[in-house]
C-alpha cells in the first residue's frame, strides 16, 4: 500500500503532540558564585585617592585596590565551600594611600540561596551582601 502526503497528516500530529509531552525545560545560561559581596562606598566619603581593599570570607581572601572615585566600589569574595545556606564569617579591612587604616569590621553574613535560572536548571549558589558602614560597623545587607 502506497501513503500519499494527505495519509501522513495524522502521523505528523501525533509526533508533534507526544513532543510537547516532554518535562524538560531550557535553562538560561545566566551564571552565579557562591560568595560574599562587600560594598565600601560609605566609608571612602573622606578618603582620598588609592584605597587598598582585603576582604575575606571564611578562609578565602582577596586584595583588590580603587581609587576613591569609583562608583559603587564593591568586593566579592567567592566561597565556593558554601554548600548550603548558613552563616560564615566575613572580615573587611580598607587602608588609604598612606597606609593607615581606614576600616576595620567584621561580621557574621547569612548565605541565601540564589537560583538565577530557576530551581529547576543550575547553578546553585549561596551568597550574601555587607555594607562597610561609616559608623564602622560591617553589617549585612537587607538586599541578600
Amino acid at each position: 500500500m502506497l501513503r500519499t502526503p494527505r495519509s501522513l497528516v495524522p502521523l505528523v500530529l501525533l509526533v508533534v503532540l507526544l513532543a510537547g509531552c516532554s518535562k524538560e525545560r531550557a535553562c538560561s545560561l545566566v551564571g552565579a558564585d557562591s560568595g560574599v559581596s562587600f560594598s565600601i562606598d560609605p566609608v571612602l566619603g573622606g578618603v582620598k585617592g588609592t584605597v587598598r581593599v582585603h576582604a575575606c570570607v571564611e578562609d578565602s581572601c582577596i586584595t583588590e585596590k580603587f581609587g576613591t572615585h569609583n562608583a559603587s566600589p564593591r568586593v566579592f569574595v567567592p566561597y565556593p565551600s558554601a554548600t548550603s545556606a548558613g552563616t560564615v564569617d566575613a572580615v573587611l579591612t580598607i587602608e588609604d594611600s598612606s597606609g593607615h587604616t581606614v576600616f576595620d569590621g567584621t561580621a557574621t553574613a547569612l548565605l541565601h540561596i540564589n537560583q538565577p535560572n530557576g530551581p529547576d536548571c543550575p547553578p546553585t549558589a549561596y551568597q550574601a551582601s555587607v555594607t562597610a558602614t561609616e559608623s564602622g560597623t560591617l553589617e549585612q545587607s537587607l538586599s541578600s
